[in-house]
Protein backbone atom coordinates (compact mmCIF):
# COMPACT_ATOMS: atom_id res chain seq x y z
CA UNK A 1 0.00 0.00 0.00
CA UNK A 2 1.28 3.43 -0.93
CA UNK A 3 1.72 5.74 2.03
CA UNK A 4 1.50 9.50 1.96
CA UNK A 5 4.03 12.08 3.11
CA UNK A 6 3.66 14.85 5.67
CA UNK A 7 5.35 17.94 4.25
CA UNK A 8 5.72 21.02 6.43
CA UNK A 9 6.21 24.40 4.76
CA UNK A 10 9.25 26.15 6.22
CA UNK A 11 9.16 29.96 6.22
CA UNK A 12 11.82 32.46 7.26
CA UNK A 13 12.86 32.67 10.89
CA UNK A 14 14.79 30.43 13.27
CA UNK A 15 12.03 30.23 15.88
CA UNK A 16 9.32 29.90 13.24
CA UNK A 17 11.12 26.93 11.72
CA UNK A 18 11.34 25.16 15.08
CA UNK A 19 7.58 25.53 15.55
CA UNK A 20 6.98 24.16 12.06
CA UNK A 21 9.38 21.26 12.49
CA UNK A 22 8.09 20.25 15.94
CA UNK A 23 4.41 20.44 14.91
CA UNK A 24 5.17 18.51 11.73
CA UNK A 25 7.09 15.79 13.54
CA UNK A 26 4.38 15.29 16.16
CA UNK A 27 1.73 15.21 13.45
CA UNK A 28 3.66 12.77 11.27
CA UNK A 29 4.18 10.46 14.24
CA UNK A 30 0.47 10.55 15.01
CA UNK A 31 -0.55 9.48 11.49
CA UNK A 32 2.37 7.09 11.05
CA UNK A 33 3.94 8.83 8.04
CA UNK A 34 7.36 10.23 7.17
CA UNK A 35 8.03 13.96 7.55
CA UNK A 36 9.48 16.12 4.78
CA UNK A 37 10.96 19.60 5.32
CA UNK A 38 13.28 21.60 3.11
CA UNK A 39 15.45 23.48 5.62
CA UNK A 40 18.00 22.55 8.23
CA UNK A 41 17.90 24.12 11.69
CA UNK A 42 21.42 24.55 13.08
CA UNK A 43 20.70 22.88 16.40
CA UNK A 44 20.87 19.29 15.21
CA UNK A 45 18.02 19.21 12.68
CA UNK A 46 19.08 18.33 9.12
CA UNK A 47 16.77 18.93 6.16
CA UNK A 48 14.82 15.96 4.89
CA UNK A 49 13.19 16.70 1.54
CA UNK A 50 10.83 14.19 -0.04
CA UNK A 51 8.27 14.42 -2.82
CA UNK A 52 4.60 13.85 -2.22
CA UNK A 53 3.56 10.30 -3.01
CA UNK A 54 2.11 10.22 -6.53
CA UNK A 55 -1.58 9.62 -7.13
CA UNK A 56 -2.53 10.31 -3.50
CA UNK A 57 -4.74 13.19 -2.43
CA UNK A 58 -2.99 16.17 -0.81
CA UNK A 59 -4.73 17.53 2.27
CA UNK A 60 -3.73 21.07 3.26
CA UNK A 61 -3.68 22.00 6.94
CA UNK A 62 -3.27 25.73 7.45
CA UNK A 63 -2.29 27.43 10.69
CA UNK A 64 -3.52 26.26 14.08
CA UNK A 65 -4.59 27.69 17.39
CA UNK A 66 -6.83 24.67 17.60
CA UNK A 67 -5.81 23.38 21.01
CA UNK A 68 -9.17 24.16 22.57
CA UNK A 69 -11.04 21.80 20.25
CA UNK A 70 -8.40 19.07 20.08
CA UNK A 71 -5.69 19.57 17.48
CA UNK A 72 -5.39 15.87 16.67
CA UNK A 73 -9.11 15.18 16.25
CA UNK A 74 -9.61 18.22 14.06
CA UNK A 75 -7.46 16.87 11.24
CA UNK A 76 -7.11 13.12 11.57
CA UNK A 77 -9.44 10.54 10.11
CA UNK A 78 -11.14 8.12 12.45
CA UNK A 79 -9.61 5.29 10.43
CA UNK A 80 -5.82 5.53 10.71
CA UNK A 81 -5.39 3.37 7.59
CA UNK A 82 -7.25 5.98 5.59
CA UNK A 83 -5.00 8.71 7.02
CA UNK A 84 -2.00 6.96 5.52
CA UNK A 85 -3.57 7.13 2.07
CA UNK A 86 -3.17 10.91 1.94
CA UNK A 87 -0.34 13.39 1.65
CA UNK A 88 -0.49 16.22 4.18
CA UNK A 89 0.79 19.74 3.54
CA UNK A 90 1.18 21.72 6.77
CA UNK A 91 1.24 25.47 6.23
CA UNK A 92 1.42 27.82 9.19
CA UNK A 93 3.34 28.86 12.27
CA UNK A 94 1.66 26.56 14.83
CA UNK A 95 2.40 28.93 17.74
CA UNK A 96 0.24 27.55 20.53
CA UNK A 97 2.04 26.57 23.73
CA UNK A 98 -0.82 24.27 24.79
CA UNK A 99 -0.15 21.94 21.85
CA UNK A 100 3.34 21.08 23.04
CA UNK A 101 2.81 20.89 26.78
CA UNK A 102 2.26 17.09 26.91
CA UNK A 103 5.34 16.40 24.76
CA UNK A 104 8.06 18.63 26.24
CA UNK A 105 10.49 15.85 27.18
CA UNK A 106 10.06 14.15 23.82
CA UNK A 107 10.59 17.44 21.95
CA UNK A 108 13.74 18.29 23.94
CA UNK A 109 15.24 14.93 22.99
CA UNK A 110 15.13 15.85 19.29
CA UNK A 111 17.67 18.67 19.57
CA UNK A 112 21.39 18.73 20.29
CA UNK A 113 21.84 18.81 24.08
CA UNK A 114 23.37 21.87 25.74
CA UNK A 115 24.86 21.60 29.19
CA UNK A 116 23.41 24.01 31.72
CA UNK A 117 26.46 25.80 33.11
CA UNK A 118 25.12 29.06 34.52
CA UNK A 119 22.91 28.82 37.60
CA UNK A 120 23.69 32.12 39.33
CA UNK A 121 23.32 34.70 36.54
CA UNK A 122 20.43 35.97 34.41
CA UNK A 123 20.25 36.12 30.63
CA UNK A 124 17.88 38.53 28.90
CA UNK A 125 17.06 38.30 25.21
CA UNK A 126 16.32 41.64 23.53
CA UNK A 127 15.70 41.62 19.82
CA UNK A 128 16.47 44.96 18.17
CA UNK A 129 18.02 44.95 14.68
CA UNK A 130 15.45 45.74 12.01
CA UNK A 131 12.73 45.99 14.65
CA UNK A 132 14.20 49.36 15.58
CA UNK A 133 13.04 50.62 12.20
CA UNK A 134 9.55 49.15 11.97
CA UNK A 135 6.56 51.00 13.39
CA UNK A 136 4.66 47.75 13.88
CA UNK A 137 7.42 46.42 16.15
CA UNK A 138 7.60 49.65 18.15
CA UNK A 139 3.99 49.09 19.24
CA UNK A 140 5.20 46.05 21.17
CA UNK A 141 8.40 47.51 22.59
CA UNK A 142 8.79 47.53 26.35
CA UNK A 143 10.15 50.47 28.30
CA UNK A 144 13.41 50.14 30.18
CA UNK A 145 11.51 50.55 33.46
CA UNK A 146 9.38 47.51 32.60
CA UNK A 147 12.51 45.52 31.82
CA UNK A 148 14.05 46.55 35.12
CA UNK A 149 10.96 45.52 37.08
CA UNK A 150 11.06 42.12 35.38
CA UNK A 151 14.80 41.75 35.98
CA UNK A 152 14.33 42.46 39.68
CA UNK A 153 12.04 39.42 39.96
CA UNK A 154 15.16 37.24 39.68
CA UNK A 155 17.86 36.56 42.25
CA UNK A 156 21.08 36.72 40.23
CA UNK A 157 24.72 37.80 40.29
CA UNK A 158 25.46 39.01 36.74
CA UNK A 159 23.25 40.15 33.88
CA UNK A 160 23.89 38.93 30.33
CA UNK A 161 22.13 40.39 27.31
CA UNK A 162 21.70 38.39 24.11
CA UNK A 163 20.76 40.67 21.23
CA UNK A 164 21.06 41.02 17.48
CA UNK A 165 22.31 44.56 18.02
CA UNK A 166 25.93 44.87 16.90
CA UNK A 167 26.79 47.15 19.80
CA UNK A 168 25.67 47.98 23.33
CA UNK A 169 26.97 51.53 23.56
CA UNK A 170 25.17 54.73 22.71
CA UNK A 171 23.72 54.77 19.19
CA UNK A 172 24.09 57.70 16.80
CA UNK A 173 22.13 58.67 13.70
CA UNK A 174 24.94 57.14 11.68
CA UNK A 175 24.31 53.78 13.36
CA UNK A 176 20.63 53.90 12.45
CA UNK A 177 21.48 54.77 8.84
CA UNK A 178 23.80 51.76 8.72
CA UNK A 179 20.96 49.63 9.98
CA UNK A 180 18.73 50.93 7.20
CA UNK A 181 21.33 50.14 4.56
CA UNK A 182 22.06 46.66 5.93
CA UNK A 183 18.40 45.60 6.01
CA UNK A 184 17.25 43.58 3.03
CA UNK A 185 15.97 45.89 0.28
CA UNK A 186 12.78 43.92 -0.37
CA UNK A 187 11.96 43.96 3.32
CA UNK A 188 12.57 47.69 3.49
CA UNK A 189 10.38 48.28 0.44
CA UNK A 190 7.56 46.25 1.97
CA UNK A 191 7.75 48.17 5.25
CA UNK A 192 8.53 51.58 3.76
CA UNK A 193 5.27 53.21 4.82
CA UNK A 194 5.72 51.87 8.35
CA UNK A 195 9.26 52.96 9.13
CA UNK A 196 9.65 55.10 12.26
CA UNK A 197 11.82 58.19 12.37
CA UNK A 198 15.51 57.94 13.11
CA UNK A 199 15.05 60.06 16.23
CA UNK A 200 12.39 57.69 17.54
CA UNK A 201 14.62 54.66 17.00
CA UNK A 202 17.51 56.44 18.68
CA UNK A 203 15.45 57.45 21.70
CA UNK A 204 14.29 53.90 22.34
CA UNK A 205 17.54 52.00 21.88
CA UNK A 206 19.55 54.52 23.89
CA UNK A 207 17.00 54.43 26.71
CA UNK A 208 17.62 50.67 26.99
CA UNK A 209 21.39 50.96 26.86
CA UNK A 210 21.51 53.77 29.41
CA UNK A 211 18.80 52.36 31.68
CA UNK A 212 20.28 48.87 31.93
CA UNK A 213 23.83 50.15 32.40
CA UNK A 214 23.29 50.00 36.18
CA UNK A 215 23.63 46.20 35.91
CA UNK A 216 26.92 46.44 34.02
CA UNK A 217 25.64 43.78 31.58
CA UNK A 218 27.76 41.43 29.50
CA UNK A 219 26.84 41.34 25.79
CA UNK A 220 26.43 38.16 23.76
CA UNK A 221 26.14 38.63 20.01
CA UNK A 222 27.21 35.84 17.70
CA UNK A 223 25.59 33.62 15.08
CA UNK A 224 22.02 32.45 15.71
CA UNK A 225 22.91 28.91 16.78
CA UNK A 226 25.56 30.12 19.25
CA UNK A 227 23.23 32.72 20.77
CA UNK A 228 20.43 30.16 20.96
CA UNK A 229 22.59 27.64 22.79
CA UNK A 230 24.04 30.35 25.02
CA UNK A 231 20.53 31.13 26.31
CA UNK A 232 19.91 27.41 26.83
CA UNK A 233 22.91 27.19 29.18
CA UNK A 234 21.22 29.44 31.79
CA UNK A 235 18.91 28.50 34.62
CA UNK A 236 17.35 32.02 34.73
CA UNK A 237 15.97 33.45 31.49
CA UNK A 238 13.97 36.58 30.64
CA UNK A 239 12.39 36.90 27.18
CA UNK A 240 10.21 39.39 25.35
CA UNK A 241 8.15 38.33 22.29
CA UNK A 242 10.66 36.37 20.22
CA UNK A 243 9.91 32.80 19.09
CA UNK A 244 13.70 32.33 18.88
CA UNK A 245 14.06 33.10 22.60
CA UNK A 246 10.86 31.23 23.47
CA UNK A 247 12.23 27.99 22.06
CA UNK A 248 15.65 28.54 23.65
CA UNK A 249 13.89 28.85 27.01
CA UNK A 250 11.71 25.78 26.37
CA UNK A 251 14.68 23.62 25.39
CA UNK A 252 16.77 24.92 28.30
CA UNK A 253 14.42 23.49 30.92
CA UNK A 254 15.45 26.48 33.05
CA UNK A 255 14.23 26.69 36.63
CA UNK A 256 12.91 30.24 36.14
CA UNK A 257 11.68 31.80 32.87
CA UNK A 258 9.99 35.20 32.61
CA UNK A 259 7.93 35.58 29.43
CA UNK A 260 6.33 38.84 28.28
CA UNK A 261 2.63 38.30 28.96
CA UNK A 262 1.00 40.53 26.30
CA UNK A 263 3.34 39.04 23.65
CA UNK A 264 2.43 41.15 20.57
CA UNK A 265 -0.39 43.50 21.43
CA UNK A 266 -0.23 45.16 18.00
CA UNK A 267 -1.67 42.01 16.41
CA UNK A 268 -4.82 42.20 18.58
CA UNK A 269 -7.06 39.23 17.68
CA UNK A 270 -4.22 37.57 15.76
CA UNK A 271 -1.98 37.62 18.80
CA UNK A 272 -0.59 34.26 19.89
CA UNK A 273 -0.88 32.79 23.38
CA UNK A 274 2.87 32.30 23.89
CA UNK A 275 2.97 35.04 26.50
CA UNK A 276 0.68 32.93 28.68
CA UNK A 277 2.98 29.90 28.65
CA UNK A 278 2.66 28.14 32.00
CA UNK A 279 5.32 25.45 31.71
CA UNK A 280 7.08 24.54 35.00
CA UNK A 281 9.06 27.52 36.30
CA UNK A 282 7.53 30.05 33.85
CA UNK A 283 5.87 33.31 34.88
CA UNK A 284 4.47 36.33 33.04
CA UNK A 285 5.76 39.89 33.19
CA UNK A 286 4.79 43.13 31.44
Amino acid sequence: MKKGIVKVHMTNGFGNNIFQYVYGRLFAKKVGLKLSYKKSIPVGIKKNRMLFTKNLKIKRIENTNCSQIGWWRRYLDADKKQSKKKNYHLIGYFEDYVLYKPYLNKIRSWFNPVEKTNFKDLVVHIRLGDRLLCKRSHKDFVSVDNYKRAIEKFDFDRLYIVTDSKKWTKYTKKDIKKLHSSTHRKSMKREKSKIVSTDYSLEYVNSLIEGLSCYDPMLQNSDLASDFNFIRSFDNILIHNSTFAWWAAVLSEAASVGVYGPWKTGKKKRNKNLGQTDYPGWFQWE
